[in-house]
């Protein structure tokens, strides 16, 4: 598999790697009691991913960094969502700075995220077949903290985090970044991840091969492109490797 076929795969991070643990609902509803306010876990969970795909367009849509360079910028986007996600109820100035600081706080540790099922079996099959192994994440500036606390750091070869680029997918410049660590071809590399336009347009543009990373059965958005392919669960993971070979 290491001949003339995919040399190094990354990975993206949030969903793809990594999920929240219980769930984002409930360490929001946890954090939110704990500064007296009341809320319900599946409200939570449902206007969190409402609100980050709106606060996510609306930065783009301005030109800005959704996750930000720093701390502070970061955090001016984790404002928006708390806003969505409590609308229906008056936070004080102070309050909303207490929970977003005590949000931010509490997702910067290892015990607030598990590993997605198979992740390490999809790692231990790249390593059994010789290939490199990456991360390409739009995250904040906790990211590296995090997979360094959670021993992530050790098992990849880099990381290339948005916040510390100054430039989010699906700009093919992070992607062109992780080809340059990898000091592999773009067309040598398979980018596993969940989203489809950060991910699997953003990797395409850049001459990469594509999974999708699918596991729930999502519709697909559009037509694959063909140096794409539809990851269903990390179980199938050894087979897109196998494809993708073949293919190129």
């Amino acid at each position: 598999m290491t001949g003339s076929g995919i040399k190094t795969v990354t990975f993206d991070v949030g969903q793809t790697i990594l999920t929240a643990f219980p769930s984002v609902g409930s360490v929001y509803a946890e954090v939110s009691r704990a500064n007296g306010v009341d809320a319900d876990p599946a409200v939570v969970e449902k206007r969190f991913f409402e609100a980050w795909g709106a606060c996510k367009r609306d930065r783009l849509a301005q030109g800005q960094l959704v996750y930000g360079a720093s701390h502070d910028e970061a955090k001016v986007f984790w404002y928006g969502i708390l806003d969505e996600v409590f609308m229906d109820k008056t936070l004080s100035p102070q309050l909303r700075r207490n929970l977003v600081e005590s949000l931010y706080n509490v997702f910067a540790h290892p015990r607030r995220w598990r590993l997605v099922n198979g992740f390490k079996g999809a790692l231990e099959t790249c390593r059994r077949n010789g290939l490199g192994v990456g991360l390409i994440s739009n995250w904040d500036l906790r990211l590296r903290d995090l997979l360094n606390d959670m021993g992530i750091l050790d098992a990849v070869d880099f990381a290339v985090i948005s916040a510390e680029e100054a430039v989010e997918k699906p700009d093919p410049e992070i992607f062109n970044k992780a080809a340059g660590l990898a000091d592999c071809p773009a067309d040598r590399i398979l980018h596993v991840g969940d989203s489809w336009v950060e991910d699997v347009a953003g990797a395409v543009g850049a001459g990469f091969n594509v999974a999708w990373f699918n596991p729930n059965g999502v519709a697909l958005p559009d037509e694959l492109p063909t140096n794409a392919v539809e990851l269903r669960g990390y179980g199938g993971f050894e087979d897109v490797l196998k494809k993708t070979r073949a293919r190129i």
